[in-house]
């Protein structure tokens, strides 16, 4: 929701509740400026859901990316050997806003069931692209209007060993 948009429905419950306060009006003016604020109010409760959902939103990929770092430098302290071998995308690999990407991997270890995957810019997290089964590939339909981004890579972490792979380096032509 836009910013303008925010102050506007904040504006309209202000004056709501002004009206309120004035001298007693007609009884069906009342009812009828009861139903307004009782729907400014809604419109106002509605806004402030979408305001927690967003700042959630915002929270978990701070989350993740913090726990993401914590784990590959934990596996950098404990060497832990690289045991996904991404094998797509790969080194210069471009694709459009609105294809599937496929992300191919062998596994070279012992390794959990379940690979936790996330789209990076260099060291700096992009999206969470979520949690799949350890089944060597796995699609991620690129939205329609992505921005145009260059320097991506795919990680793929098992959150039981810790093991994680590397994509190659690729872009997305944005559509939008």
């Amino acid at each position: 929701m836009k910013e303008n948009e925010i102050r506007r429905i904040f504006k309209e419950f202000e004056k709501a509740l002004r009206h309120l306060r004035n001298p007693p009006l007609p009884p069906i003016q009342k009812v009828r400026q009861r139903e307004e604020i009782l729907e400014l109010l809604r419109t106002y409760q509605d806004l402030q859901v979408r305001i927690q959902s967003a700042q959630l939103q915002h929270q978990l990929m701070v989350n993740i990316d913090h726990l993401t770092r914590q784990i590959e430098e934990l596996r950098q302290k404990l060497e832990l050997p690289i045991l996904i071998q991404i094998e797509s995308p790969k080194d210069g690999d471009s694709f459009l806003a609105g294809d599937t990407l496929k992300v191919g991997w062998k596994i070279l270890g012992p390794m959990g069931n379940i690979l936790e995957a996330a789209l990076y810019q260099g060291n700096n997290l992009i999206k969470y692209l979520g949690r799949y089964p350890n089944t060597g590939s796995l699609y991620w339909s690129i939205p329609k209007f992505y921005p145009s981004l260059s320097q991506l890579t795919i990680k793929l972490i098992d959150p039981l060993t810790l093991a994680t792979g590397i994509s190659g380096t690729f872009s997305i032509s944005g559509g939008g």
